[in-house]
């Protein structure tokens, strides 16, 4: 018996999600505030979403990807180069003769703390930085050239690069 029960609670569950899952408009009979446009078909109400962000993106092509790679990279290396630097003003308090030990030490571990959270910190903007390096190359393969007097176009090619370095 328990496992018939938990059988149809495991189906009514999936049922409910399968139905909640829908590609086309929400069907709805109250006004939304949100609510840009209204569809009517076969008597329902339809919600058509028309987002405005999506209006006003920019395009993703490779100045997109090379800038964001570039800010990503920025805010990695500046929270790295202030980890650094408080790590070394850390070590300084640290190794400093004043009276006060305790202050210094309390300090001092402060400081070690903070570098080791922005030395962390930097790392994940450091692997957004070069995945969307990496993005920003592919999408310069895909994008179009301009041509003179014929506009954009698609041009076939063959590339070579010769890696150096790593």
């Amino acid at each position: 018996m328990k496992k018939i029960i938990l059988t149809l609670m495991l189906i009514f569950s999936a049922n409910a999600l399968i139905k909640a899952q829908q590609n086309g408009p929400l069907p709805t009979k109250d006004v939304s505030p949100f609510q840009l446009s209204k569809t009517f078909v076969q008597g329902k109400t339809f919600l058509i979403s028309n987002s405005a962000t999506d209006e006003h993106t920019p395009p993703k092509d490779y100045d997109y990807y090379n800038r964001k790679s570039r800010n990503q990279r920025i805010t990695g290396l500046s929270l790295l180069g202030g980890g650094l630097l408080l790590g070394v003003a850390g070590a300084l308090v640290s190794s400093s003769n004043a009276n006060s030990y305790q202050s210094n030490g309390q300090t001092a571990v402060a400081l070690f703390i903070i570098s080791a959270a922005a030395g962390l910190t930097s790392i994940p903007f450091m692997i957004l930085a070069h995945a969307s390096k990496t993005r920003a190359r592919a999408a310069l393969s895909t994008q179009k050239t301009y041509i003179p007097g014929k506009g954009n176009n698609y041009i076939t090619g063959l590339s070579v690069s010769l890696p150096i370095g790593k």
